[in-house]
């Protein structure tokens, strides 16, 4: 929950939330069995929102055309309306606090209908649209909860397009975006994995025409060149004019040949598809997303929320930006316009530690048990999504950067928690802030017992 908003509720107060499959949440909707709705998680399937979409104003279609098509481009699920969610405190998921009908009179199935049918392209079939009374017994006055149902879509229709977007003036611009699911968020596809959709789709065109399909990836990097890497990365990921943090690990010797597991689900490809965590919906690598072939490479793109990038000599890096909300994970209110970003220190330290646990257990015994540590923090002041790092919770204070960039070299050892603890030490450093600041660090490393113990939510067995 961001700052200016109140203390955020404790995981403790849920007990234990829950995960309800669509159909279960419609049938207690229906039911009107709303006590039964707390604590249910978000899911890729299950959008929650408090209000109604206000569609007499541009940005709202958007809103409701981005929410539809992520719906459809990720396999089909529910949106509805008038349910409130509050986000966990120490875990980066919202549940269900409490159901808030909304009036009636805003919900006009057939104007949802036109935005739909104008906004997206192609068509989202099949999309329906259920008002279920609350109840009250005044039919001047009456509410409810809306359900707008999106069934799976033909694999011939994907993706759905938001074909109208808004700029920040708020003047309406005919373009196209991609949105979907990103486990329980949603979010834009970054422009790489688009570029690299439609570049691919050309290639078979040109094959089936007969013409010669030229190999055009654009990763073909020198070994062990990380500059490069994070430099692709950033335009891949569309994060080029927002700050960011990432971490390279490096053989420090030669990688030989690849792995020959690198592409199978029982070896690296499986790994980076779900990768080690300590906690269920903690700070970690991914949303346990499908790993994708960028050239001969490995990538995961949680939205534009974080990257992780493979590439068979072993060169293993992970990033974080600030345009993303996951970095500064409730201490960052607005993303939409250029501002000032905030690191959350849980979010550095878990998921810098689940990167070194990564490196140990599928990289070492693969490319060698010796590997040096790239740490990076690029345009900390001079771009328009700069950051700042917090450090103190209630009330936040941040530290500013020293510099615009950083870039420091560790050599790694044979204990994850040592060299995470190492990692975010030099990032401390580059904010001017006191190591003992550092959240969940027992000695000279990062303690994941005391991290589950003080953040909460550790994985069951």
């Amino acid at each position: 929950m961001p700052l200016g908003r109140g203390v955020p509720r404790l995981w403790s107060q849920w007990h234990s939330p829950r995960t309800l499959s669509p159909a279960e949440v419609h049938d207690l909707i229906r039911k009107r069995d709303y006590a039964a709705l707390r604590g249910c998680r978000e899911t890729s399937e299950l959008d929650f929102k408090e209000g109604w979409y206000r569609l007499e104003e541009d940005h709202e279609k958007a809103e409701l055309a981005k929410d539809i098509s992520a719906m459809a481009n990720s396999g089909g699920g529910y949106i509805i309306r008038g349910v409130a969610t509050e986000r966990l405190s120490r875990a980066e998921e919202e549940v269900v606090s409490k159901v808030k009908p909304i009036p009636a009179e805003k919900v006009d199935r057939d104007q949802h209908r036109s935005v739909v049918k104008a906004w997206c392209f192609p068509q989202v079939r099949g999309v329906e649209f259920h008002w279920h009374s609350a109840g009250d017994g005044d039919p001047e006055n009456e509410r409810g909860v809306f359900v707008i149902e999106v069934p799976s879509q033909n694999e011939d229709d994907m993706p759905c397009m938001v074909i109208r977007v808004i700029d920040p003036e708020g003047r309406r611009i005919d373009s196209f975006a991609i949105a979907v699911r990103d486990g329980a968020h949603t979010d834009w596809l970054p422009p790489g994995v688009i570029w690299r959709d439609l570049s691919d789709g050309r290639r078979v065109r040109e094959a089936t025409r007969g013409g010669v399909a030229t190999d055009r990836t654009v990763t073909k990097l020198e070994p062990n060149d990380i500059d490069g890497l994070l430099d692709y990365m950033e335009q891949y990921m569309g994060w080029t004019d927002g700050a960011g943090y990432y971490v390279a690990a490096v053989p420090t010797r030669s990688a030989g040949e690849v792995p020959d597991d690198f592409y199978s689900r029982d070896g690296l490809y499986g790994a980076l598809n779900k990768p080690p965590s300590l906690r269920y919906a903690g700070f970690g690598l991914s949303y346990e997303d499908e790993p994708e072939r960028v050239g001969a490479d490995l990538v995961v793109s949680s939205a534009r929320e974080r990257c992780l990038w493979l590439r068979p000599d072993g060169l293993f890096a992970a990033g974080m930006n600030a345009k993303g909300e996951f970095l500064s994970w409730g201490f960052t209110e607005r993303l939409e316009e250029p501002t000032n970003v905030i690191i959350n220190p849980w979010v550095m330290v878990e998921f810098t530690l689940l990167y070194a646990r990564f490196v140990r257990e599928h990289l070492a015994h693969r490319y060698g048990s010796h590997w040096d540590y790239n740490v990076q923090i690029r345009g900390a002041r001079d771009r328009p999504w700069n950051l700042a790092l917090g450090v103190r919770r209630f009330p936040t204070t941040a530290r500013e950067p020293t510099g615009d960039l950083m870039s420091q070299r560790l050599r790694g050892s044979e204990n994850p928690e040592r060299d995470a603890y190492r990692i975010v030490a030099s990032v401390y450093d580059f904010f001017g802030a006191d190591r003992s600041a550092i959240p969940f660090v027992t000695g000279d490393a990062i303690d994941p017992q005391r991290l589950i113990a003080e953040a909460g939510g550790g994985n069951p067995e």
